[in-house]
């Protein structure tokens, strides 16, 4: 979507969610909830021993399922 629409070329996960709010495809008050999603990503990945299923689907259920909300409406 920042692609297509030429919005930029982010330079760290941050700035995604940054550009998309610039943009109105997101709220203000969910930019740090999606940056902090992109972080535990990252704790996934490099620290998996110390993650529960229920941090998982906890983060499915709310977060990921609220982004995905967002940029669906502004897609159709």
């Amino acid at each position: 979507m920042i692609s297509r629409n030429r919005w930029g070329r982010p330079k760290d996960n941050k700035e995604h969610f940054e550009i998309l709010f610039d943009n109105g495809i997101i709220a203000e008050e969910d930019v740090l909830i999606y940056f902090n999603m992109a972080k535990f990503r990252n704790r996934i990945v490099h620290m998996y021993f110390d993650i529960s299923d229920e941090m998982i689907y906890d983060i499915v259920q709310n977060d990921f399922e609220r982004f995905v909300g967002n940029i669906v409406k502004n897609v159709i």
